[in-house]
């Protein structure tokens, strides 16, 4: 895990973004991105301590996982998840 974007109550996104496995530059870009929206970049992982699951997307060694607090929304997540070829996961 190289950082996370907790985006929980910013202004254009929710929940938390877990990275791995990215090239420097990218990871910079992120970490800009992050604060730019008002979010708060970490080195942590995000806390999944009240989540209820997560949308993992891999590939060539990139990973990340975009976390989702919201019970009422999770078939909606799960199926975009599905859409953005990647796998719900639980914590």
């Amino acid at each position: 895990m190289q950082g996370s974007c907790n985006a929980t109550g910013a202004v254009l996104l929710g929940g938390c973004v877990d990275y791995a496995g990215l090239p420097s530059a990218t990871l910079t870009n992120l970490q800009t991105n992050c604060q730019t929206i008002q979010a708060t970049w970490s080195t942590s992982p995000c806390d999944t301590s009240d989540v209820v699951g997560g949308c993992l997307i891999q590939g060539n060694g990139i990973c990340s996982v975009q976390w989702d607090k919201e019970v009422a929304q999770v078939a909606a997540s799960q199926q975009t998840c599905v859409v953005m070829m990647g796998k719900w996961v639980t914590p």
